[in-house]
């Protein structure tokens, strides 16, 4: 029995579009001129864990070279140019650039896309990625691709699963009213640390297991 399975077995990893959030081609808000403009994200400013992320910027829908499919898709993004490991869910098709990486499910369970986000915002895997392999960029860090790839995600009963996906979803809730996590009152600060908990004894459960 595999006790762990590798990221990209889960998810597709893709980057954006291949442009600077400098571009000419984005712009501050979308010009009434009767063009098709499209809403883009840019990267980790524009990206929070547990939020629903927001964009401020725009793009023509024609500059866009990338399939428009793989953007309309529910997907998690994870912020590219960073030591340290975030992820958010987008359900509303932003297109993004490629300081973001697009991780769009194998399957069309909500419940792991959810999972997903919990265990990527995860302190444990937060530290897994630092140690290994982000903590000795000193200058610039980010996160490759390969190191998404080959992230461990425990495997685990369904029940299991659904219940860290639950309190995914209501973090996401909690943070949609009080912003940022920092500023959670003490009810959804216990539910964060309770997350947390869960988590890290899945981790030990599946490690002692192997």
């Amino acid at each position: 029995k595999r006790h762990f399975t590798p990221l990209n077995d889960l998810v597709l990893i893709r980057r954006g579009e291949e442009l600077s959030k400098n571009s000419k081609f984005l712009v501050q808000k979308g010009p009434d001129d009767g063009q098709d403009w499209l809403p883009i994200l840019r990267g980790g400013v524009d990206l929070q864990p547990y939020t629903h992320p927001v964009a401020d910027c725009w793009i023509l829908r024609e500059k866009v070279m990338k399939p428009l499919e793989r953007y309309r898709m529910p997907k998690l993004l994870v912020v590219k140019s960073t030591g340290r490991l975030q992820a958010t869910l987008d359900l509303q098709g932003h297109v993004v650039l490629q300081t973001l990486y697009l991780l769009c499910p194998r399957t069309d369970d909500r419940d792991d896309l959810y999972f997903l986000l919990a265990l990527l915002n995860s302190r444990m895997l937060q530290q897994y990625v630092s140690v290994l392999y982000t903590a000795y960029k000193w200058v610039q860090p980010q996160i490759e691709q390969h190191v998404l790839t080959h992230l461990p995600i425990p495997t685990l009963e369904a029940s299991e699963k659904i219940s860290i996906s639950q309190r995914a979803q209501a973090l996401i809730h909690a943070c949609g009213e009080m912003k940022p996590v920092v500023k959670l009152d003490e009810q959804w600060k216990q539910l964060y640390e309770e997350q947390e908990s869960v988590i890290c004894a899945l981790y030990e459960k599946n490690l002692l297991a192997r």
